[in-house]
């Protein structure tokens, strides 16, 4: 399979993570939160989708570039709409992009 097919199979795979509410009210329950409001919920799963859209829009990078951009992306998002324990919850879902995506987590500071 070439790099084309491997990137669309990517691509495709993000955009069906994307379709789908990734702050389910069970899965708070599961890490022992309280859930937040649908409202906050929302613009989480809206936040997430911004990042695959980005990350989409780089798969034709070389790795170690899409790592640099993926890192500049993650140290200018702006947190400041979200509290401590939804920034926490957010980041584990971009981590979970970013290994659909290929990308070692390892190499990028969260």
């Amino acid at each position: 399979m070439g790099h084309y097919h491997i990137r669309k199979n990517i691509a495709e795979q993000l955009y069906l993570f994307k379709t789908k509410d990734k702050f389910p009210i069970e899965d708070w329950n599961k890490r022992g939160l309280i859930p937040s409001s649908d409202d906050v919920r929302h613009k989480m799963n809206q936040e997430v989708n911004r990042f695959i859209d980005f990350v989409v829009s780089k798969l034709n990078e070389p790795a170690k570039s899409m790592t640099d951009e993926i890192q500049t992306y993650l140290d200018e998002w702006d947190k400041v709409e979200f509290d401590t324990e939804e920034t926490y919850y957010i980041t584990d879902i971009l981590c979970e992009v970013m290994a659909i995506a290929n990308v070692k987590v390892d190499d990028i500071e969260i």
